[in-house]
């Protein structure tokens, strides 16, 4: 197998090969290969990928949006807020 550069950060889509994706963590394989581009069309997470080859997916994070009040936040976690 020849070196091949990664590609930019993207936005997943559809046309990314994320079948063959193995970081060793069989939950967050699972979770690229079938539940990524769902949520993201449903509006709930944005998953960027990064890219070698023919769009085979190398790596891959996830963002989503949450809040948490102050008042209902746990003591560590409400001293940081």
């Amino acid at each position: 197998m020849e070196n091949q550069a990664f590609s930019a950060v993207q936005k997943l889509d559809a046309s990314h090969d994320v079948d063959a994706f193995d970081c060793g963590k069989e939950p967050l394989d699972r979770f690229l290969q079938r539940h990524a581009l769902v949520i993201q069309k449903a509006g709930s997470v944005q998953t960027y990928v990064v890219c070698r080859g023919e769009q085979r997916v190398a790596g891959y994070y996830s963002l989503a949006v949450g809040a948490v009040e102050h008042a209902d936040a746990p003591g560590r976690v409400g001293k940081g807020l």
